[in-house]
């Protein structure tokens, strides 16, 4: 089959040697994890794909729901030492150490390609042996995890102390959130209910889309793809953006509505996520941009207690440890920034994940971690790494950014500021003096709230950001609790507020008042 490719992935083969061309994509199903391994053999006959192959590869059989496989023959599948004809005829599939008596797996979209793509991940069924042509994968997890799991976490607790600063930070992100069910939100006059109960219809008719249904205790559904992958089914959708549609809205509106189908579709659509492979150890092909995990992160967190009733918490807790690289927090590079993809799409899922785990020694020295991990994002970052720079403007791309993603992430950073401020795991001094010149720093950069093209990175003609992508941050940095601690900055807001399109404020609005607008239904 010919790569279609993807922007930009269809011009991928152009730097690659025509030899390292040729591989498979495979997607494998069990009701059941089985030991043992299923090894995959190609070869120009039957004969000698069964008895001396050219290509041979394994993926371990320990899983449960969907998983694919990516694999380059050439880079890795080659036998050593082999001599042969290089026409490929067959393929055969064996079973290698599988103890089970008895059990199913399915096999299915088993394509054969003239190119796979180098961005496919390495997860625990098949761990790839692909060339990087970069410093570094950007978006590798497999090795993450490995460190997670490797970890010693067993540091003296005080369980007391640890509850009650956990509970703190919960209960103001729960506010963050939902608000404080007050109507202060009909003044603004911006529409978010008319928006809010688009999003809810959306979500709705998502839902119906996947066409989910639970048969004899398994989930099934329209198939889901990575967002990067170039080959999904003609019916397939992709991960993030059913995520982004579907769960949040249901979630919230569970949470202030009280509504029982918004409980029981959402339920229901994580199992799906589960199944599909959105599990811990799957990398789904390619975790390449599986940035947005905020809003599966969030349903996660606003269903925690339902999910802990029916034994679901685990699983759901186990894939946010993977995708968010939670062991990445272990050891930081100090050497280069933090991509502000990382901070705007994982940093608050990153805490969330910490935040649902047990009391005790892990969590502590996670949030002890993270601690210093925000304050790492939040310093100076050297040569064209992201994020801020000692003039406090803001590196994206190799270069001045302003319209976005390193907005993003301040934003988030300053989020993150407030959740944390008054407990023992605040952001540091120098962190917060950072964060507010960087903001002061963009207002003045800004005319009202435009700035100029030539720092608008790919985006030229979006040419604004602290309305629509920054204003949170405006309001959390000016308050020390519910005081005002900087004037400067608490000003800026209210100017910002005034100028700014309704649509704009209704993006700040969106991750704090989000769910009284459904009310009025």
């Amino acid at each position: 089959m010919p790569y279609p490719g993807g922007i930009p992935e269809m011009y991928e083969p152009s730097f690659y040697a025509r030899d390292r061309f040729g591989g498979i994509k495979i997607w494998l199903y069990q009701k059941k994890p089985t030991s043992g391994q299923l090894v995959f053999q190609a070869g120009s006959s039957l004969a000698t794909a069964k008895h001396a192959p050219k290509y041979r590869f394994s993926v371990n059989l320990d899983f449960t729901g969907w998983r694919t496989v990516w694999v380059c023959f050439e880079e890795d599948a080659r036998v050593p030492g082999y001599k042969g004809s290089d026409d490929l005829q067959a393929l055969v599939i064996l079973p290698k150490n599988v103890t089970q008596d008895e059990g199913k797996l399915f096999i299915d979209h088993l394509t054969l390609l003239n190119f796979v793509s180098n961005k496919r991940s390495s997860d625990l069924q098949f761990e790839n042996k692909k060339r990087n042509l970069r410093s570094a994968d950007g978006y590798e997890i497999l090795k993450p995890f490995k460190a997670y799991n490797s970890a010693v976490f067993n540091s003296p607790v005080n369980i007391t102390d640890l509850a009650a600063e956990s509970r703190r930070i919960t209960e103001r992100l729960e506010f963050l959130i939902l608000g404080d069910q007050s109507s202060d939100w009909k003044q603004r006059n911006t529409g978010i209910e008319n928006l809010m109960q688009g999003k809810l219809k959306a979500a709705r008719n998502t839902y119906d889309q996947l066409k989910i249904k639970s048969v004899n205790g398994t989930v099934n559904g329209v198939p889901l793809f990575a967002i990067r992958d170039e080959h999904p089914a003609a019916a397939g959708q992709v991960f993030d953006n059913v995520a982004q549609t579907l769960l949040f809205p249901l979630a919230v509106d569970y949470r202030i509505n009280k509504s029982t189908s918004s409980k029981e579709q959402l339920l229901a659509a994580l199992d799906y996520f589960l199944d599909q492979g959105w599990a811990s150890g799957s990398a789904i092909g390619t975790v390449d941009h599986v940035i947005r995990l905020t809003p599966i992160a969030t349903a996660i967190f606003l269903m925690r207690d339902e999910l802990k009733a029916q034994n679901k918490l685990k699983p759901q807790l186990d894939m946010l440890i993977w995708h968010t690289r939670m062991g990445s927090l272990l050891e930081l590079d100090a050497t280069r920034g933090e991509n502000s993809d990382k901070v705007r799409g994982g940093a608050m899922v990153k805490l969330i994940t910490i935040l649902l785990m047990e009391d005790g020694a892990r969590k502590q020295q996670l949030l002890e971690q993270f601690q210093q991990y925000m304050d790492y994002v939040a310093s100076f970052s050297p040569g064209y790494s992201d994020t801020f720079k000692p003039d406090y403007s803001i590196y994206h791309h190799r270069g001045t950014y302003l319209n976005a993603y390193g907005t993003n992430a301040l934003n988030t950073m300053a989020l993150i500021h407030w959740l944390l401020e008054g407990t023992q795991y605040a952001m540091s001094t120098v962190s917060t003096h950072n964060l507010t010149a960087a903001l002061k720093q963009q207002a003045a950069i800004a005319y009202g709230v435009q700035i100029h093209y030539g720092v608008s990175g790919r985006f030229p003609l979006s040419n604004s950001s602290i309305d629509g992508h920054s204003m949170p941050a405006f309001a959390y940095m000016s308050m020390a609790g519910d005081s005002i601690r900087d004037p400067e900055l608490a000003s800026l807001y209210n100017y910002i507020y005034t100028i700014a399109k309704p649509e704009e404020i209704n993006k700040m609005l969106l991750p704090r008042s989000l769910i009284p607008a459904l009310m009025v239904r």
